[in-house]
């Protein structure tokens, strides 16, 4: 009896249990990938009776929610004539029922340590977002996932500006900035980002991989589909917003690419009247020597950077028609009274909108 009480007396004290979490993850039509998702989720080194486990599914047509409900996850399907990821993030957040909420996408797989080390980092020194590094699932074996994945080179530990790829939030914090902007398609995290420094609140990345993420662009086909419907579409939303200093960058960005395209329009429009056909030839082949000048610098991963670009400049014309698409689709259509209507619904609209300020991804390139 007192050797054991002896060994229990020295013995380390034992860790407190981590804090109750919701993982919210958000889709549409996601049903191949949420298997692997929802199992990585409850593969992790977490507590699964300190786990709730939310899905908001945004308009699938592949039976996600059906899928998610077969894998004993609560699911909420988030109605909109504007679906966006800052929308869905929302409608988690509020549903949930802790204090700590960590967003993922459907197409994302989570690494099994990450919330362990995440956790820990939330609350100290004003610290209410964390996030971790993300792996491409397809970097390796496929040039077009490398070259998405180019915004996570370089990426180095400490305090960042926006977060990324979802994250872990302390859910007050959420709250108290409204949190996501519903209304646009990309950068909706560089505008919460800007929002929660604006009160003195840190977002911190740790050197822990978060987890796996796979765009599903295999094929030149698929890219320029991105192009046309994820960036051309936010381009044309983005116009249709009133200015704002948080949504200047990508107000500027959207009309840089107006002028462009009437610019590109006018040029080819007057080489065919006038028979400058040398001059048609040449515009190809002078596009990716400009490129390679403009984006010689800085060595390090100066081949990466230049086919980046240079496939993001080919893919302009997508972007355009993805612009023009959005704005015939909603054309004078009453959809704005709709979209307010619809966050209305879930439960408010988020106080500012965006900066469009985050890591440079395919469309912005000036």
């Amino acid at each position: 009896m007192e050797k054991q009480a002896h060994r229990s007396i020295g013995s380390p004290a034992l860790e407190a249990p981590p804090p109750p979490l919701s993982v919210v993850v958000i889709g549409r039509d996601e049903a191949q990938n949420l298997p692997a998702c929802i199992r990585s989720i409850r593969e992790m080194d977490y507590p699964q009776d300190r786990l709730e486990v939310v899905y908001v599914d945004t308009d699938s047509t592949d039976g996600s929610p059906e899928v998610a409900r077969s894998l004993g996850v609560t699911v909420y399907e988030e109605h909109s004539a504007f679906p966006s990821p800052g929308r869905a993030r929302n409608r988690g957040w509020r549903e949930a029922r802790c204090e700590l909420v960590h967003f993922i996408d459907g197409d994302m797989t989570i690494a099994p340590g990450y919330l362990r080390g995440a956790v820990r980092q939330l609350g100290r020194d004003s610290v209410v977002c964390v996030i971790g590094l993300l792996d491409e699932r397809y970097e390796r074996q496929n040039l077009l996932s490398r070259l998405l994945h180019r915004d996570w080179d370089g990426k180095t530990p400490g305090d960042v500006d926006a977060p990324a790829a979802g994250g872990t939030f302390l859910t007050r914090a959420l709250r108290e900035v409204g949190g996501y902007n519903p209304e646009i398609l990309r950068a909706e995290e560089t505008d919460i980002g800007l929002r929660l420094r604006e009160r003195g609140y840190r977002i911190v990345l740790i050197d822990e991989v978060m987890g796996v993420h796979d765009y599903g662009v295999r094929t030149l086909a698929g890219l320029f589909r991105r192009f046309y419907g994820s960036i051309g579409y936010h381009f044309g939303r983005v116009l249709q917003l009133p200015p704002s200093p948080s949504l200047a960058h990508e107000q500027r960005a959207a009309r840089r690419n107006v002028v462009e395209c009437a610019g590109a329009v006018v040029a080819l429009v007057l080489s065919v009247a006038l028979g400058w056909w040398r001059a048609l030839a040449l515009g190809p082949l002078a596009l990716p020597l400009y490129v390679a000048v403009k984006y010689w610098q800085p060595p390090a991963r100066r081949r990466k950077r230049i086919v980046y670009f240079l496939v993001e400049y080919l893919g302009k014309p997508a972007i355009w028609a993805g612009m023009v698409g959005y704005w015939w689709k909603h054309r004078a259509s009453g959809r704005s009274a709709g979209l307010v209507a619809a966050d209305d619904r879930a439960g408010g609209a988020p106080t500012g909108s965006n900066i469009g300020g985050e890591p440079r991804g395919l469309g912005t390139a000036e």
